[in-house]
């Protein structure tokens, strides 16, 4: 059942419960099988969180039922510590299943045979110095400009999770010849070459669990 005024309508179905504040009417009362929520015309930023069953992530099977709602009213996905069970997940009728990672700071997808991590695009710029810090929850580009022919570090990437990617560009600006780059010990390349002045080039690394392992390269200069 709906209570409250004709608004923005949000179904959650299997839900065990949610605390949306006063415009919430749980129905059957007990550990729930469906929370409905009616938003008042004047509501904005509402977040719809809520807890699994049985280790589960929340589904919204019928999420956002009013069309007009705009970017001001948004679907929270739930928040898990640890991976869920995926038993009784065995077929595509479960696929499209979405939490947030807490843990590893990732979304996660259930495709109906495996669950995905799914990574948000960003380019990040470290600043220059000795010891370039890559920290891979900001992003999956790193794009670094050497200013100087001083040698650096480019050091092992923090907060690592698996199967992620990242890229990481050197950016020649100095002048002239670079200094000796040294990488992280995590990381797992081919012998590598530096730009020379006023071109870049970039590398690709896959996080295995244990070390980022290089995918691809630039194999030659890529001028600015």
């Amino acid at each position: 059942m709906f209570v409250g005024n004709v608004g923005y309508n949000v179904q959650l179905d299997n839900t065990r419960y949610a605390t949306l504040g006063p415009d919430v009417n749980v129905s059957p009362a007990g550990p729930q099988q469906a929370v409905y929520f009616v938003g008042r015309n004047s509501s904005r930023n509402v977040i719809v969180q809520g807890t699994q069953t049985a280790g589960k992530p929340l589904v919204f099977e019928t999420a956002i039922l009013d069309t007009t709602v705009s970017s001001e009213q948004y679907v929270g996905l739930p928040r898990l510590m640890t991976e869920p069970s995926t038993m009784g997940w065995e077929d595509y009728n479960h696929a499209g299943r979405l939490w947030w990672d807490v843990s590893n700071a990732r979304g996660r997808l259930w495709n109906g045979l495996a669950s995905l991590s799914l990574y948000g695009h960003a380019r990040v710029v470290p600043p220059f110095g000795a010891m370039v810090t890559i920290n891979s929850t900001r992003g999956d580009w790193f794009f670094v400009t050497a200013t100087s022919g001083t040698a650096f570090s480019v050091t092992n990437p923090t907060n690592p999770s698996a199967q992620q990617v990242i890229t990481i560009t050197i950016r020649n600006a100095s002048g002239g010849a670079l200094g000796k780059v040294t990488w992280g010990a995590a990381y797992r390349l081919g012998p590598w070459t530096s730009p020379a002045s006023g071109s870049s080039r970039s590398i690709t690394f896959a996080y295995d669990g244990a070390h980022w392992v290089e995918i691809g390269r630039t194999i030659a200069d890529v001028p600015d």
